[in-house]
């Protein structure tokens, strides 16, 4: 189960379907990554999305909102305080502050070069989730069954972004 990897500390990716159509995926750490966060905030149990990608053809239908509040939700089953997310876009951070009530702590260069905008929500329950995501699949399994937690994404080994799913 998800949990169970969250709490070894590894990277999760979580993938959306449409039918046989990969819509998107988000990829998540179970802790605050990154330079730039205060001691208090790097001690706060938190999730960080690394990333999110979305299939060009579903972006009209903000697949990205949606996993975003799983991810919300998610974290407060697992008794997470805040969700973090660091995107180097400033449209892009501007979105998730106005649009989707995100806090923009500060921005941040990173030694790499990019600059990185720090952000973070608190956790939160979403019960009406289930309603919308209604299918899971359990880690190493492309047999999907009924979700058991009151929904969940797809869960998946890390992986790089296919357009179809692997046949069952």
């Amino acid at each position: 189960m998800a949990q169970g990897t969250v709490l070894l500390g590894l990277p999760m990716t979580w993938t959306l379907w449409e039918g046989q159509d990969l819509v998107g995926y988000t990829q998540l750490f179970p802790l605050t990554l990154g330079g730039g966060w205060t001691d208090r905030e790097r001690g706060q149990p938190s999730l960080t999305i690394l990333a999110t990608w979305t299939h060009p053809q579903f972006r009209n239908d903000r697949p990205s909102r949606l996993m975003a509040w799983w991810v919300l939700d998610f974290a407060a089953r697992h008794k997470f305080a805040h969700v973090r997310r660091l995107p180097s876009h400033e449209r892009l951070a501007r979105c998730f502050r106005d649009e989707h009530g995100w806090e923009h702590r500060r921005t941040k260069a990173w030694p790499d070069g990019i600059t990185r905008h720090l952000m973070t929500r608190e956790s939160q329950a979403m019960p009406g989730l289930a309603a919308l995501i209604a299918t899971f699949a359990q880690p190493g399994s492309t047999h999907i069954a009924p979700s058991p937690d009151g929904g969940s994404l797809c869960r998946v080994p890390p992986l790089r972004p296919n357009l179809t799913r692997p046949s069952t």
